[in-house]
């Protein structure tokens, strides 16, 4: 949250913190990436375990750093700030797909999402994190997400 509020009121001083972080990765990602799984959930520490997963992320954080630090803070900029509509505003079918035991986005948001946004559908995940929650699920998700709209809404 934090991140998201600063990148949006000073993004000029987020870019610079997180400048070191573009260099390192373009640098050498493995020390990056093994630091950020060990802070991981369990559940998704065994999914970064998984054949080929650390060489998907390390591919994931090169290219999203490729350009140094702008482009991750100009999109947390965008994040932090007002949208410009109200969620309750939202009236196509939603759905809201989140690890139980996810620690980049908290479960209060999921929750929250499902409760402002008009007819949204919650899919919680016990014992999935960020990254299990996606790699476990996709077919699921993508499934929902090719259904014709008006089946959506059952």
């Amino acid at each position: 949250r934090w991140m998201y509020s600063w990148s949006a009121r000073a993004q000029k001083l987020m870019m610079n913190l997180f400048s070191p972080l573009g260099w390192i990765t373009s640098l050498n990602v493995k020390p990056f990436l093994l630091g950020f799984s060990a802070s991981l959930p369990a559940s998704d520490r065994d999914v970064a375990a998984q054949p080929g997963i650390l060489d998907m992320l390390e591919t994931h954080i090169r290219e999203a750093f490729r350009q140094g630090a702008n482009g991750f803070s100009w999109e947390a900029g965008i994040l932090g700030r007002p949208w410009g509509f109200q969620l309750k505003d939202i009236h196509v079918p939603t759905h809201i797909w989140q690890g139980e035991e996810d620690r980049n986005v908290g479960m209060e948001m999921g929750r929250y999402l499902v409760k402002a946004i008009p007819d949204a559908k919650g899919h919680f995940f016990a014992g999935e994190g960020h990254l299990g929650m996606l790699l476990n699920h996709w077919s699921e998700i993508l499934e929902q997400l090719l259904k014709p709209e008006e089946s959506q809404r059952d």
